[in-house]
């Protein structure tokens, strides 16, 4: 009897999954990675990744895929955060304080331009009304 695939119809058999590609860093997230920042708490700290599973209450290898992964979960994120001490919510924000502090600047920048030609414009109409 023959049997069909249980690979879906619509994708090639020797395809990737943009979650594998993720994970493996061959496809880039728009997320920022925070594994990074994570090892950096757990090594001032001094901790290792089998002390972070035991605070965690999961098992050794659950703990080196979660540091391995692309993309946290919410709770793993505030749980990882509260064990170590660090806010990692901060490492998603700085784009857009950064893009904020421009504006800002820009818009101070502007606003004393305007004041100048402001007064520009109010010295030649006192110079045209003498005429």
């Amino acid at each position: 009897m023959w049997r069909e695939s249980k690979r879906s119809p619509g994708r090639p058999k020797n395809s990737t999954s943009k979650f594998t590609l993720m994970r493996t860093g061959r496809l880039k997230s728009p997320l920022p990675l925070l594994n990074a920042h994570v090892r950096q708490a757990l090594k001032s700290k001094q901790l290792n990744i089998n002390r972070l599973a035991k605070m965690m209450n999961v098992k050794q290898p659950t703990a080196s895929y979660l540091m391995n992964r692309g993309d946290w979960y919410v709770s793993e994120l505030m749980l990882v955060g509260e064990l170590l001490g660090v806010n990692l919510f901060e490492f998603y924000v700085p784009k857009i304080t950064d893009e904020n502090t421009q504006l800002k600047s820009r818009i101070a920048q502007m606003e004393e331009e305007m004041k100048l030609i402001k007064h520009e414009n109010a010295l030649l109409k006192e110079i045209a009304g003498r005429k």
